[in-house]
C-alpha cells in the first residue's frame, strides 16, 4: 500500500512537471539582467539630451505656428514646402532624441 502511494505521488509530480513545461513555467528563476554603468560619453549625452529636446520642441512650436498663420500662405507661399520639410525633420529628430533619452534613463536607473 505504501508503494502504491509513492507511485501515485511520483505520477502526480510528473503530470505537474509536464503542465509546467507545456505552459512555459518551469519554476526556475531566470537570472537578473546584467546591470551596467553608463559610460562617461553616455552620461554626458544623458545630461545634454533634455536641453536638446527642449530646443527641438521650441523650434517645432515656432514652425507649427508659422504654418497655422494664414498670412504665411499669402506672403511666403514659396517657403511652405521648405518649412513643412523642416517640421517633419524636427519631428523625427525629436522622436529619436526622446527615445535615446528614455533608453539612457532606463540604463541609469537599472544600474
Amino acid at each position: 500500500m505504501a508503494a502504491r502511494k509513492v507511485v501515485d505521488q511520483a505520477a502526480g509530480l510528473a503530470r505537474s512537471a509536464l503542465r509546467s513545461v507545456a505552459s512555459g513555467s518551469t519554476g526556475l528563476t531566470t537570472p537578473p539582467e546584467r546591470r551596467r554603468k553608463l559610460t562617461n560619453k553616455e552620461q554626458r549625452e544623458l545630461e545634454t539630451l533634455p536641453k536638446r529636446i527642449e530646443t527641438l520642441e521650441t523650434e517645432q512650436a515656432e514652425l507649427t505656428a508659422k504654418l497655422a498663420d494664414p498670412a504665411f500662405y499669402k506672403n511666403e507661399v514659396s517657403k511652405f514646402t521648405e518649412v513643412k520639410a523642416r517640421l517633419d525633420a524636427l519631428e523625427q529628430e525629436h522622436a529619436t532624441a526622446f527615445a535615446r533619452w528614455e533608453e539612457l534613463e532606463a540604463a541609469k536607473n537599472a544600474g
